[in-house]
């Protein structure tokens, strides 16, 4: 059972991952000093990447609507936040969390 349990952790911190990654590159694209061949390889990354786990999201989704939509909503905050600070902001906050949960 917390073999199963620690598993799920796993697949949803992977899921986040991917979709955070997504989420970025579709930033990243939307940039004006980022050359055309780079937005095209970024697209077709995070098409692929989509692709790849729209079946879990999918899975996730059917299984537990709630679980699904706390990801989600916590997704939007840290891209929200990772968007509109500076990389010293982020990696001070990083260093903040991280200090609490000691």
């Amino acid at each position: 059972m917390r073999r199963d349990i620690d598993n799920f952790r796993h697949a949803i911190k992977l899921m986040a991952s991917l979709q955070l990654s997504i989420e970025m590159t579709t930033d990243a694209r939307s940039r004006p000093y980022v050359k055309k061949a780079l937005k095209n390889k970024l697209r077709l990354a995070e098409d692929q990447l989509e692709r790849d786990i729209e079946p879990f999201v999918n899975k996730l989704y059917e299984t537990d609507e709630d679980v699904f939509q706390n990801i989600q909503n916590a997704l939007e905050n840290l891209i929200d936040y990772v968007i509109n600070h500076t990389i010293e902001e982020t990696v001070n906050r990083s260093i903040e969390v991280t200090n609490q949960k000691k």
